[in-house]
């Protein structure tokens, strides 16, 4: 298809197309969509305005409003309407704040995530609900007296008994901590996210630090060299496997770093691997990171080499061919996969956030958060 080879002119053809031959069509929306991005593309940004307006007007959420909003506000940057554009990016902020387009427009416009995660934000754990049956209760005693004693997996089968279904915010946020701190990272995620379910653009920093745990931070000594560090190893692994050990996808890839056998025995040189091997966190994490720095150093930028760790070699390859000299917004906009485009921008995010968490530091582009540098990943620690 047109704008799978990146031919601007005939892709905005394409969809105009759609748009005007069939109005009553379930692709309209996606069609109008298009239209104004390969508007954008072709540098037409006040038509491509026009479209996004149109919409917009639509006045209901579809999954195109987000880089709908975005790239208006990118159509106003180009025309030097500061005011159009920060109003864009503030609705997108309101809105849709935990979104990537949204997390984008903060750094963008404010350059600190700050009001996001909220020290001051007043939030305490409550360990009990009157909602809990005598078993359950027994079940959270037990859990809490082996947590103390530091015996994790018989703590986490405790936990594993409590049902999840609270309403209290703050009883579950205790959950969330007991969990977290039993290494059962999937689990507490998931309660967490309920939790900040009941906030809206901001969330107590302790809370978010569960949602974006720095888990099995052992594995990651010596990873600090850019641009594979480790919070871009974290972004990754939240993404492919939500920190689950046991993970398995409907492919076959295995653990942390989601990893197809083949791939695994590709880049373990004269090591045998199994697939039980990919369900140990340091192996997967060690061949995970090497496989990511093969794909550093063919295709020379974090960007390409995510989009082709999902995607496979031979598409990032395709892609760069057609796309490659778009700015890094713009190509990851272009990915023609959706399942693929959607990965990076989540991966994106995660690793803003992880930024901001641990290590206080802000961005102000995205070109600033995949900024050249040379293409050097090292190996992670084979030792738990």
């Amino acid at each position: 298809m047109f704008e799978d080879h990146g031919q601007a002119e005939k892709a905005f053809d394409y969809f105009s197309r759609v748009v005007e031959r069939y109005p009553e069509s379930k692709y309209l929306e996606h069609s109008i969509w298009k239209v104004g991005w390969w508007l954008y593309r072709l540098g037409r940004y006040t038509e491509a305005i026009k479209w996004f307006d149109t919409y917009l007007s639509q006045g209901r959420y579809t999954q195109f409003q987000t880089p709908v909003l975005y790239w208006k506000a990118r159509c106003h940057e180009r025309l030097d309407d500061r005011r159009n554009f920060l109003a864009s990016l503030n609705t997108l902020m309101e809105y849709f704040p935990w979104s990537y387009y949204g997390t984008v427009a903060r750094i963008q416009e404010i350059g600190d995530l700050g009001p996001m995660f909220r020290k001051d934000l007043e939030f305490a754990p409550r360990s009990r609900s009157v909602r809990l049956d005598f078993r359950e209760r027994r079940d959270l005693a037990r859990a809490e007296r082996l947590l103390a004693l530091g015996f994790f997996e018989e703590a986490e089968q405790e936990l594993r008994r409590i049902g999840l279904d609270e309403t209290d915010p703050q009883f579950l946020y205790y959950l969330a901590i007991l969990a977290n701190r039993c290494g059962m990272y999937h689990r507490s995620i998931q309660i967490a996210e309920r939790v900040g379910s009941f906030f809206s653009g901001r969330l107590p920093f302790d809370l978010a630090t569960i949602l974006y745990p720095r888990a099995y931070q052992n594995l990651f000594a010596g990873t600090s060299k850019e641009p594979l560090d480790e919070f871009w190893l974290l972004s990754l692994i939240r993404q492919e496997s939500m920190f689950r050990t046991e993970a398995v996808s409907s492919a076959k890839a295995r653990g942390l770093m989601q990893l197809l056998l083949s791939t695994a025995r590709g880049v373990a040189g004269n090591r045998a691997i199994g697939e039980s091997d990919l369900h140990q966190p340091a192996t997967n994490v060690e061949l995970g990171i090497r496989y990511l720095q093969r794909l550093l150093e063919r295709f020379g930028s974090l960007p390409y080499a995510l989009g082709a760790y999902n995607a496979g070699e031979a598409a990032m390859a395709s892609w760069i061919k057609h796309f490659g000299s778009y700015p890094v917004a713009e190509f990851i906009e272009a990915i023609p996969y959706k399942e693929t485009r959607g990965y990076v921008k989540l991966i994106t995010r995660n690793y803003l956030y992880y930024s901001y968490l641990y290590k206080n530091k802000a961005f102000r582009s995205l070109e600033e958060v995949y900024r050249p540098t040379a293409p050097e990943a090292p190996a992670a620690r084979t030792g738990g």
